[in-house]
């Protein structure tokens, strides 16, 4: 369908709820949009600050389906729309809100958001980048076991942060890192859950017993050339 150049919309993930953990690309777009749309548990403070810096707040408490809907049926009374979105996958990449809206004419934009596992790294003092060395980080998700095996004998990655779907996922990984043998590289792992850090013990055999992974809330850390 062809697009409305006039009808636009905007989304922005945040799973936070919190003002401080807006961009100031997200901020600008409250300012200059006709309306800002989100769920009706926002914390007070995120609310007043929306309501001081937009002309309207609309707020909702649907499934996603329904919440799509009203927000298409509102283009008959506005022309560009910013979608705040709560939730705490930084993975995801709106495939279905921005067919939805593309399949209505309506221009989709995707705002860049915060990562929340980055406040918590940097909580624990394991930081992304090394600024004494040209450093790089890399985020993966859905990861299959034969390419985490190629990229540990391959190295020269840097630091990797890699979200996990399950504790089997986790299991499989710790043992393709036991085979260290074929490593090129010295490398420390540490697996955040929860807010938690836990240093993965490659001479342990039963250290994930007790834990317990919830989804979208847990990262393995790899870090190459640490001092172990």
């Amino acid at each position: 369908m062809k697009l409305n150049k006039n009808k636009k919309i905007y989304i922005f993930n945040s799973s936070k709820d919190d003002v401080l953990d807006f961009t100031l690309e997200f901020i600008d777009k409250i300012r200059k949009v006709d309306c800002v749309v989100s769920s009706k548990d926002l914390k007070k403070q995120t609310k007043k600050f929306i309501l001081e810096n937009s002309r309207k707040l609309i707020l909702t408490q649907k499934n996603k389906k329904v919440i799509l809907e009203d927000v298409l049926s509102l283009f008959s009374q506005f022309n560009e729309i910013l979608y705040l979105k709560l939730s705490n996958n930084f993975f995801d990449c709106f495939f279905e809100e921005k067919s939805f809206f593309q399949n209505h004419g309506i221009q989709t934009n995707i705002l860049l958001n915060t990562i929340d596992i980055v406040d918590i790294l940097n909580q624990k003092k394991i930081f992304l980048t090394n600024r004494k060395k040209n450093s790089a980080v890399i985020f993966s998700h859905k990861l299959k076991n034969k390419d985490l095996k190629k990229i540990l004998i391959k190295g020269s990655l840097g630091k990797m942060v890699i979200k996990l779907e399950s504790k089997k996922q986790l299991l499989d990984f710790y043992k393709i890192i036991k085979e260290s043998s074929y490593f090129h590289k010295k490398y420390k792992f540490n697996l955040i859950s929860e807010n938690k850090l836990l240093n993965i013990n490659l001479n342990t055999n039963d250290i994930f017993s007790g834990i317990v992974l919830k989804q979208n809330d847990s990262f393995l850390i790899i870090d190459e050339d640490a001092k172990i």
